[in-house]
């Protein structure tokens, strides 16, 4: 059973998101990381960079990494080759990026 605090935070999520609805929507990353945190599930560290800030973000999170795409247009990242999985270095993490950018 989830604490009040834990109720709270993940209620305001849901209706902040169902508020701005006007039919079936998808959690950004943000949110599903608050509903995730909040009911103390513990999940991968993310973030979202710009090719110029890959390297530095990729030695912060450390390796192995997942690069996944981030965009509204592509619901099913996985279907478009939007999820690369593996990579354990930084010059691989930017030639992952480099694909990414030249195929999407």
């Amino acid at each position: 059973t989830l604490d009040r605090s834990a109720q709270a935070a993940i209620r305001a999520v849901i209706d902040r998101v169902l508020a701005a609805a006007d039919g079936p929507v998808w959690l950004s990353q943000a949110d599903v990381a608050t509903v995730l945190r909040a009911a103390g599930i513990d999940f991968a560290a993310t973030e979202e960079t710009t090719p110029a800030g890959d390297a530095s973000s990729a030695e912060r999170l450390g390796f192995p990494l997942v690069l996944k795409v981030n965009t509204p247009r592509v619901t099913h990242k996985s279907d478009v080759g939007g999820v690369i999985l593996g990579l354990r270095s930084r010059a691989v993490a930017t030639s992952a990026r480099a694909a990414f950018s030249g195929n999407l």
